[in-house]
């Protein structure tokens, strides 16, 4: 019963995600935001024997262009960062802006369940990104201050290995 149930979670978890076998290597590409012109999209490949060829692309999709943005190699997760502060001063007014950027990319290995002749694996690529922007203004006689954070991207799609 638990073997049916896994096996019917894995097909609904890669309803979305395309898979091929090729050359010892499993093959994916994922579109994180598939109905919208602009978004991210995933792509690359897992070799179950050699952890060192595992490699994981992110592109941007704009306007049906893809522009290459962060990658993963062998195991290592890999985040986009970017962080900036402006600061303003004119007439006892001080007003400051933050912006903050992060994305990363990477995956996890799950160990599954195991028989004499097999063992499951589940590796699960990733793409997780947030946003950050924050307005402070500061006079004599007051403070006022706004604050926002957006997740634009938490996406994975396991895909189910036995060895």
């Amino acid at each position: 019963m638990k073997v049916v149930i896994f096996a019917i979670l894995i097909v609904m978890s890669l309803a979305s995600l395309n898979t091929k076998y090729e050359g010892g290597q499993i093959k994916f590409e994922m579109d994180v935001h598939e109905d919208s012109p602009v978004g991210l999209f995933l792509s690359g490949s897992i070799d179950p024997r050699a952890e060192t060829n595992n490699k994981i692309q992110t592109f941007l999709k704009l306007a049906g262009q893809y522009i290459p943005i962060l990658e993963s190699l062998a195991s290592e997760a890999n985040a986009l960062t970017y962080e900036r502060t402006w600061r303003i001063e004119f007439a006892g007014v001080v007003v400051d802006v933050y912006g903050y950027l992060q994305l990363y990319v990477g995956w996890r290995v799950s160990p599954g369940g195991q028989t004499a002749t097999s063992y499951q694996v589940t590796y699960t690529p990733f793409v997780w990104g947030m946003t950050r922007g924050r307005f402070n203004g500061t006079t004599w006689p007051a403070v006022g201050s706004a604050d926002t954070r957006i997740h634009y991207v938490h996406a994975h799609a396991p895909i189910g290995v036995t060895l």
